[in-house]
């Protein structure tokens, strides 16, 4: 991902409420995708998660 794309990254995954630094994103994998593989690839992530999580009962 290009350097300006981060900041478009990290604010289409705030949307989502997934926050996120610059910092946080160096040294991820999602850093040496394209923007749109990375949000792609981040969106379906959170998808399983919250799939995980409604799973779980107390």
């Amino acid at each position: 991902m290009k350097e300006n794309e981060k900041e478009i990254f990290i604010d289409a995954m705030a949307d989502l409420g997934d926050e996120w630094t610059i910092e946080e994103l160096k040294g991820t994998s999602y850093e040496k995708m394209s923007l749109e593989r990375a949000i792609r690839e981040r969106k379906s992530a959170l998808g399983k998660m919250d799939g995980i999580i409604g799973t779980i009962t107390f």
